[in-house]
């Protein structure tokens, strides 16, 4: 995805076994205030246990999101299209994009979504172009909506 895939597996490599071993010493928590018997205590290991559920449910949901945008990336790049690919952006000092640039071509790719809303492809751009103006919001929203799309198109 633009060069930003190893940074973002690099850290996805070191966040993902951290947070498994959070959960791990959350449950030996939650198992002990269980065993102590008492209702405050085994109410409260009970929560923990259900707060792991929800983290381990969010982490494997963002995982397959990110498999999924993966996915549509090499397909992006492997697939035929007859709009020509956008010129990589300038930089700023930062090293994200120049915002001024990343606004304008923003306008471009949003013109080309509405013109071919049913196309996965164009989605993608989309989301590839919020991200580069910083809505990483509206970024995922339309990352999702390629990702059902393309779905949709086997």
């Amino acid at each position: 995805m633009r060069g930003r895939l190893g940074a973002r597996r690099l850290v996805l490599l070191v966040l993902t076994p951290l947070v498994a071993f959070y959960c791990y010493l959350i449950l030996r928590i939650a198992w002990a205030l269980w065993r102590d018997g008492r209702l405050a205590s085994r109410g409260t290991g009970a929560a923990l246990v259900v707060l792991v559920v929800v983290t381990l449910a969010l982490l494997a949901a963002e995982l397959r999101f990110g498999r999924q945008v993966e996915q549509m990336s090499k397909a992006y790049d492997e697939a035929p299209d007859d709009v020509p690919a956008a010129e990589p952006l300038p930089l700023a000092p930062s090293g994200r994009p120049d915002r001024a640039a990343a606004d304008e071509a923003f306008e471009r790719v949003k013109l080309r979504v509405e013109e071919e809303p049913g196309d996965w492809r164009r989605w993608y751009e989309l989301g590839l172009a919020y991200g580069d103006a910083r809505d990483t919001s509206r970024g995922r929203r339309a990352m999702r909506r390629a990702i059902v799309l393309k779905a949709g198109e086997r």
